[in-house]
């Protein structure tokens, strides 16, 4: 017998609470899940947040045992409906606004060396 347990890995019902804000969730008794993206409800306007959300999906869904196949869909007649500039703009004039997670991983050029190479300019 292992010496210790394995991870918890969570369920559905516990990461569809996580992303309600941005995925609709349903799953089939045979294991076909079908997530539908949405911006308050309705049609999808693509913004930093939603571009965060999809890659922290990727894992919570693939770590789901009870998933076989993935349908993944967007809410309204076009797959996105509109961008919101402004979501971008934020994480580019505010770097400390990038959540710990994606700066930990290195996704791009991290909060910290660019606040490093911001010091290093402004103190020669």
């Amino acid at each position: 017998m292992a010496e210790q347990d394995y991870v918890h890995m969570p369920t559905l019902e516990e990461y569809s609470k996580r992303f309600e804000r941005f995925f609709k969730f349903k799953r089939s008794d045979d294991g076909i899940l079908e997530v539908r993206m949405h911006t308050f409800g309705g049609s999808v306007r693509w913004s930093y947040q939603m571009h965060h959300a999809i890659s922290e999906l990727w894992t919570a869904v693939g770590h789901d045992t009870k998933n076989e196949v993935l349908i993944f869909t967007a809410t309204g007649d076009q797959w996105i409906n509109d961008v919101d500039a402004s979501s971008f703009k934020d994480i580019e004039d505010n770097p400390d606004n990038v959540p710990p997670d994606v700066v930990e991983r290195d996704i791009h050029k991290t909060a910290r060396q660019h606040q490093k190479d911001k010091s290093q300019r402004s103190n020669p």
